[in-house]
Order: structure tokens, then C-alpha cells, then sequence
């Protein structure tokens, strides 16, 4: 709209010589918060730009863990770089990676420095075949719904105590004998 004024009255000075010079101050003022206008628009473009980009990337990476493919993996992690070297950043893919049962993907990302953190937000929901409804599971407590012992193997050591704890009462809760042997014989806290 500001645009559509200015050029008005940009043509009606034009075209109407001399011009007043309320019309001079006017132009002036439309000039300036036209550049205003462009220069934020402008921020707002490069930022939405970043934003997609960065988020292709953490596609890019997710892709690969699920996909279990290690060369991939690290090529895109590398084309990530920063924004993927954060820790919670880290934790998200390993939860994805559980999720997919990516076992070569999980060890290439604990080596990175990927943990399971009770309190970290790589948390997903699931539900049982009996229809438990099972909010905010971490990496190890989907393994051990998942009844994965390898994987229970690979995140035990990288785990932290709450989240140990909430796998073992994990296991208890959907009868996994095995695991919950597994549990008890790494030391996962009972209280």
C-alpha cells in the first residue's frame, strides 16, 4: 500500500511541475519507510531462508541414521556441522536411529557424543499392540519396548540413571524378562 501511494505520488510530481514542497516532505517520508519496509522484509526472506536450510540439513542427517547408512551419516552430519554438534541435537538422532533400529547409525552417533538424558526432549510416544498408551519414551526405553536387547546393549552404558530406572520399570511393566535381567545386571537404580 505504501508502495502503491508512493508511486503516485512520485507520478503526480512528475507530471506537475512545481511542486509543492509539502509534496517534497511527503515523497521523502514514503521513501524512507519504504527502504524500512524493504530492509525487513529483506531480514525476514534470509531468515526463513536459514531457518529451511537448517532444517534440510537435520532432514539430510535424520535420513541417514534411520537409513543405517554410516558413509551417509557422517556426510551429512559434516554438511550440518554446528547446528548438528549440539548434544540435544545429537540425542534426537539417536532416538531416531533407535526408532529405525539403526544399530550402525547408533554407535556412529554415540562416538559423536549422543546420549540418553532423562531430561532432554528426544522423547517420542508410542503404543503396545494391547493399546498402553506410552508417553515420552527415551532411545532406551524404546529399545526395551521394542524387546532390543543389542540396542538396550549399545545405550545402557551412555544412559543416565532416571533414564535407566525408567527402562527397568519399563521392562517390568511390559514383562520383558530378559532385558530387565539386563537392566539389573548394569546396575540400573532401583529406587
Amino acid at each position: 500500500l505504501n508502495l502503491l501511494s508512493w508511486l503516485a505520488n512520485a507520478a503526480y510530481a512528475y507530471r506537475n511541475r512545481p511542486v509543492a514542497p509539502a509534496l517534497w516532505v511527503l515523497l521523502g517520508l514514503q521513501s524512507l519507510l519504504l527502504l524500512a519496509s524493504l530492509v525487513t522484509y529483506a531480514i525476514i526472506a534470509s531468515e526463513e531462508a536459514a531457518t529451511a536450510r537448517n532444517w534440510s540439513l537435520r532432514r539430510e542427517v535424520r535420513t541417514a541414521a534411520q537409513a543405517d547408512d554410516t558413509q551417509a551419516l557422517q556426510q551429512a552430519r559434516n554438511r550440518c556441522d554446528k547446528l548438528c554438534a549440539d548434544t540435544g541435537v545429537l540425542n534426537e538422532f539417536l532416538l531416531d536411529a533407535t526408532q529405525a533400529k539403526a544399530e550402525n547409525s547408533m554407535r556412529s552417533l554415540i562416538a559423536l557424543g549422543a546420549r540418553v538424558n532423562s531430561s532432554a526432549l528426544a522423547q517420542a510416544d508410542a503404543r503396545t499392540c494391547e493399546g498402553l498408551y506410552l508417553p515420552l519414551l527415551n532411545a532406551l526405553q524404546w529399545s526395551v519396548l521394542h524387546d532390543q536387547p543389542m540396542q538396550l546393549t549399545l545405550l545402557l552404558p551412555v544412559s543416565d540413571s532416571t533414564a535407566q530406572r525408567q527402562a527397568l520399570w519399563l521392562a517390568a511393566q511390559l514383562d520383558r524378562l530378559e532385558l530387565l535381567q539386563r537392566l539389573l545386571a548394569a546396575g540400573a537404580p532401583l529406587e
